[in-house]
């Protein structure tokens, strides 16, 4: 099934000229042709070089469920620097310039706090996806509770609830708050049709605008808020955040004219008023500070990445409302993964100017170009802030790799509709 969705993407199908080292595919899609041809030559011995690199949750989970079906009876060597999928292995061996420094199985590594895997894990270079799975299989052999492996290793994946004809996804982090309603839109269920087909949440998108303002209100409907209590900004790609009052209810939810202009953060801290903010590949960000009780949402593509909006967001947080930074909850939502992303030199330049970290989100695809990991990038500059590392939740969904679930501007070559995602104190 995995490589037929790469083969029915292309448009002639199996007869497309894929161009010289196949340039056409993307990193992931040649990652899954070349494990078909490894599975039809029926070999023994396979070693996967980086195999799940860039691979979004749901996709490297459905390599993880064909690998581990298909290398029964065979040896399977992974080589990885991401930590990623460890847990299934046999013996996982650590080098360090060259020689094998450290070996055992990923669990048992993992309890020796002095080895150079406990902290390599507990770097910067571990991800949420692998902390979640290493964190599954903790609690398996160690009998942890839930509660205790969500402190020591992220346990959380984003949830996808269904809310009448809609599919809302929503963060655990977030659910634990009983004051907080909130939720990322999918494409499925709305009014739209044509390119637009369903729940297109984007006013000035190209779709009919009553259709738009009814896929709005059906959105805010099943999460139990009212439109009147929606604010929208102007999205602009920028650094720019207002503060949100009262006086601000309804701003952009049904007339894109009345929005906040040139805004692509928002914060408060009253109940009742629900912020929304809009994406389509960009990734968006809700936050939370259950002390202070302030809520703020923040759109970043890669020009409000690279201008550090989300740590801005929760430096406002901080400064204009008192919040302590280590108890502001964030989760990253569906957006682009790496794998999906490629830039080209300017655009990478510009993060390698931002960033002290830059190269680990950096995978090049040649001279001029390379892939972008807008997640770690928000990730990494959110605990630079001084977030708590069990206090990011990244939900793992590419927006472009899971296009009949989110509208995709990559995947539909511009011609598409927003997704959306809300917050509110209630």
């Amino acid at each position: 099934v995995l490589f037929r969705s790469v083969v029915t993407a292309l448009p002639d199908g199996m007869d497309t000229m894929l161009g010289d080292n196949g340039y056409r595919l993307s990193g992931g899609q040649r990652q899954r042709l070349a494990l078909a041809r490894i599975w039809l030559r029926d070999c023994p011995i396979v070693i996967l070089d980086e195999i799940f690199q860039g691979q979004d949750a749901i996709t490297a989970e459905q390599l993880r469920a064909h690998l581990r079906k298909w290398g029964a009876g065979r040896t399977l060597i992974y080589i990885t620097h991401s930590l990623q999928h460890l847990q299934e292995l046999d013996c996982v061996y650590v080098l360090q310039h060259g020689d094998i420094v450290e070996q055992g199985t990923a669990e048992v590594l993992l309890q020796q706090k002095d080895s150079i895997f406990y902290q390599m894990w507990q770097g910067v270079g571990a991800t949420a996806a692998w902390r979640r799975n290493m964190a599954r299989a903790v609690i398996k052999r160690m009998g942890l509770s839930d509660a205790e492996a969500g402190e020591n290793g992220g346990l959380r994946m984003f949830q996808q609830e269904r809310k009448g004809h809609l599919t809302v996804f929503q963060s655990p982090l977030l659910q634990k708050e009983r004051d907080l309603l909130h939720g990322f839109s999918s494409r499925g269920g709305g009014y739209s049709q044509g390119c637009y087909a369903g729940l297109n949440l984007g006013l000035t998108s190209g779709d009919q605008v009553v259709t738009v303002q009814q896929n709005r209100q059906l959105f805010a409907a099943v999460l139990g808020i009212s439109p009147e209590q929606v604010v929208c900004g102007h999205q602009v790609h920028s650094a720019n955040i207002a503060h949100v009052g009262k006086g601000d209810m309804g701003r952009g939810f049904l007339d894109a004219r009345q929005a906040l202009p040139e805004t692509d953060g928002l914060v408060t801290n009253e109940r009742g008023i629900a912020l929304m903010t809009l994406y389509a590949d960009c990734v968006p960000v809700l936050f939370y500070e259950p002390v202070q009780r302030v809520i703020a949402v923040c759109h970043c593509g890669w020009k409000g990445t690279v201008q550090k909006i989300a740590a801005n967001m929760a430096q406002v947080m901080v400064d204009s409302y008192g919040c302590d930074v280590r108890q502001i909850r964030a989760a990253i939502g569906p957006s682009i993964s790496q794998d999906a992303y490629e830039v080209d030199q300017p655009v990478l330049e510009r993060f390698r100017q931002a960033f002290s970290f830059a190269e680990q989100l950096i995978v090049p695809t040649d001279r001029e170009h390379g892939k972008l990991d807008l997640w770690e990038a928000n990730r990494l500059q959110l605990l630079e802030a001084g977030l708590q590392e069990h206090h990011i939740d990244v939900s793992g969904l590419c927006t472009f790799q899971n296009s009949q679930t989110f509208f995709s501007h990559r995947a539909d070559q511009g011609k598409t509709g927003r997704n959306g995602a809300l917050l509110m104190m209630v």
